[in-house]
């Protein structure tokens, strides 16, 4: 039996929802791809004083000291930075991919396609909780850390949310080839009887 039976509060069969939930991530992922690309083109010309630690602008009222700081600040942030968005750039057409298929399968009830998109989602998963961790690693502002945080939190659980959505249509599908086999089994055996019957 599939954990859900319908998507959007019943408004949506789990077929059509999963292909929505594949048209939506395929959209993100070349957004975000397309970001990525451009951040880390372009990523002399970007200003990420912003990162600079609040704390460190409140304990030093040397302004020649605090320079050096945040000059030693932005060396080490910078770096991390940019290889954080090179991930993306590396992961995100993968990831497009994977939700194609999601669509393609959905659309043709191929099961094999719709588990590969679960596979593919759960290494997405893990591999942004990953990100986050090395850049929270960092000596950041508060208010950056709790709006990275909600952010991950509510990634987590919107992704969680398709997975049950997808995985519930793998478990319909999965169901109703079952039950056609099992028919096909009993109309055979019909045949069989009618026959030695004859």
């Amino acid at each position: 039996m599939p954990i859900v039976t319908s998507c959007c509060c019943g408004k949506a069969s789990l077929k059509a929802g999963s292909i929505a939930i594949g048209v939506i991530l395929l959209a993100f992922s070349v957004a975000f791809l397309a970001v990525s690309v451009g951040l880390v083109a372009g990523w002399d010309k970007i200003d990420t004083t912003f990162l600079d630690n609040e704390r460190i602008k409140e304990k030093i009222a040397n302004s020649t000291e605090l320079a050096k700081l945040r000059e030693t600040f932005q060396k080490e942030i910078r770096p991390v930075w940019k290889k954080e968005f090179v991930s993306l750039y590396c992961f995100l057409p993968w990831y497009a991919l994977a939700n194609v298929l999601l669509i393609i399968g959905a659309k043709k009830e191929i099961k094999t396609l719709l588990i590969q998109w679960i596979l593919f989602t759960v290494a997405f998963l893990i591999w942004s909780f990953v990100l986050v961790s090395v850049m929270l690693t960092y000596d950041t502002t508060p208010g950056f850390v709790v709006v990275l945080a909600l952010a991950q939190i509510f990634n987590f659980v919107l992704m969680a949310v398709f997975i049950m959505v997808v995985f519930s249509l793998y478990q319909d599908l999965t169901c109703r080839r079952v039950k056609a086999i099992g028919h096909n089994y009993d109309i055979h055996e019909d045949e069989a009887d009618n026959r030695s019957e004859s």
